[in-house]
């Protein structure tokens, strides 16, 4: 997440609606990208915000895409 400024902004709100609107507690965490795949896949972490394909993180897409479950875009290019 750090240094990532749209993943930042994301991952907090996301954290908020999470703790305020579902009553969960949360933990954020800062890993490097391949840690963070690879910690979903895992179920060592429950989530990720961020995941640029299919160019920078295709790599790691296709080693987990049995193990992790993309939701879809968060933004769409025009």
């Amino acid at each position: 997440m750090e240094g990532w400024s749209d993943s930042v902004a994301t991952t907090f709100v996301a954290s908020e609606v999470i703790k305020q609107k579902l009553g969960y507690d949360v933990k954020l965490q800062s890993v490097a990208a391949g840690i963070m795949w690879q910690a979903v896949a895992t179920d060592k972490l429950d989530l990720m915000l961020s995941a640029w394909l299919p160019g920078t993180h295709g790599e790691y897409d296709a080693q987990y895409m049995e193990q992790v479950f993309n939701y879809g875009d968060i933004f769409e290019d025009d």
